[in-house]
């Protein structure tokens, strides 16, 4: 009995070793290039995560993207989702003034580069400019911003928006968070 025994463990290590290294070499995430830039030939990999030498770091280097307007392959929906802003005050104090702005520029990857990084600031003072969002011409920016104001407010399942929202719906979302922020700041002022 003690050699069947020995043998079992000996059957059952060797089988569970194998299944273990399978485990950890297939332990990847397949998403089918999601997040990949369009330009492959400069990738590199970085703390296991895909990185060309022009992605975006921090807010700085977004602004300055967006400001070079010869830059056609730039893609905000790519963008990662906490983009570090400036530890010193009146730096970033200035970068979200910038930001606030572009929440209303003609161009939609500065827009929707605006409103993402607005929404993961965690700054009551962006929540006009996320709610002025919530009616814009693109849903994807509306998601975001809703995302954002139910981060800021700590209220996660507040104001869901639909799929695809109707204008009407928009309003609808955008007179409740204003109704939200009027009762924490009575003084706030909104963009128009």
């Amino acid at each position: 009995a003690a050699i069947d025994t020995a043998f079992a463990i000996l059957f059952l290590t060797r089988s569970s070793r194998s299944m273990i290294q399978r485990a950890v070499l297939e332990s990847g995430i397949l998403i089918g290039g999601h997040g990949l830039p369009k330009n492959l030939a400069n990738v590199r990999m970085e703390d296991g995560r895909v990185v060309t030498p022009q992605m975006v770091r921090d807010v700085d280097d977004l602004l300055d993207m967006l400001r070079a307007t010869d830059d056609m392959e730039f893609d905000a929906r790519q963008l990662p989702g906490g983009l570090s802003l400036d530890e010193d005050l009146t730096k970033r104090t200035s970068q979200l003034e910038r930001l606030r702005a572009l929440v209303t520029d003609p161009d939609f990857h500065a827009r929707y580069a605006a409103v993402k990084t607005l929404a993961r600031s965690d700054d009551l003072d962006n929540v006009p400019a996320l709610i002025h969002a919530l009616t814009d011409g693109d849903r994807r920016i509306a998601h975001e911003a809703n995302n954002g104001l139910r981060f800021i407010s700590r209220k996660l399942l507040a104001y869901p928006l639909p799929q695809d929202p109707t204008i009407e719906q928009r309003w609808a979302i955008q007179s409740q968070w204003k109704n939200w922020f009027l009762s924490i700041r009575p003084d706030a002022e909104f963009m128009d």
